[in-house]
């Protein structure tokens, strides 16, 4: 990880609680995870780590440790390794600290694949990227959504968007959102609309090509006044 990366995260860490998703290949979770520690100078009493295969109930009794202020500095750090593998109860079990987790406690998410993480678990997170593996044959990752939006072109817009089937828009629709976390408030009215537009079109039956088209339209709006 650049030190780059480093200061996207510590940034990021240092001025919200919200939870963060770190995406990155499965061996690099601990490597991560190490690196973020000593970048923010949090001792090991003040981590605590939990991965996918320990059990829902090892997953409880870890976010009972986060409840607990820590003993010295100021945050806490909750480490929870493979989220896209969590099971419907071990999410679910997730969703509350997730919604409001202690001033004090970092919680911070590693997954491989987008896919694998529920919408309720996604949808409360911050996103970070560091493999597109997964991703090959996207195109630039999210960059073509941001640009579209950009553009204010709808014609170039409805071209890709009649050729984009759900899932992949879901995809797309994903790598921007984590792209945009990266901008700090720029892109923030954007942001907010394209979460909303993410989980009613992940969740539900709906058109996600009128859906995409309402956003743009609005965005193209919103950017004149």
């Amino acid at each position: 990880m650049s030190n780059k990366n480093i200061e996207d995260i510590s940034k990021i860490i240092d001025s919200t609680n919200q939870p963060l998703i770190v995406f990155c290949k499965k061996n690099l979770y601990t490597d991560f995870a190490d690196e973020i520690v000593d970048a923010l100078k949090i001792g090991q009493s003040e981590i605590v780590n939990f991965s996918h295969d320990e059990g829902v109930e090892t997953l409880r009794e870890s976010l009972k440790e986060i409840n607990f202020r820590p003993l010295s500095g100021k945050k806490k750090v909750f480490f929870i390794f493979g989220c896209d593998q969590l099971n419907m109860e071990a999410s679910n079990t997730l969703l509350k600290v997730l919604e409001e987790p202690p001033e004090y406690a970092r919680i911070i998410l590693f997954a491989q694949s987008t896919s694998g993480v529920i919408p309720t678990v996604a949808s409360r997170c911050r996103k970070i990227r560091f493999s597109v593996d997964e991703h090959k044959n996207s195109g630039n990752g999210g960059e073509n959504l941001i640009n579209y939006f950009d553009s204010g072109s709808l014609n170039n817009f409805e071209i890709w968007l009649k050729k984009a089937e759900k899932n992949e828009a879901i995809d797309e629709m994903e790598q921007a959102i984590a792209q945009l976390t990266l901008q700090s408030r720029q892109g923030e009215a954007l942001y907010t609309r394209l979460v909303k537009a993410y989980l009613q079109i992940a969740s539900s039956n709906v058109n996600h090509r009128l859906v995409l088209e309402n956003l743009f339209i609005w965005w193209k709006a919103y950017k004149k006044k």
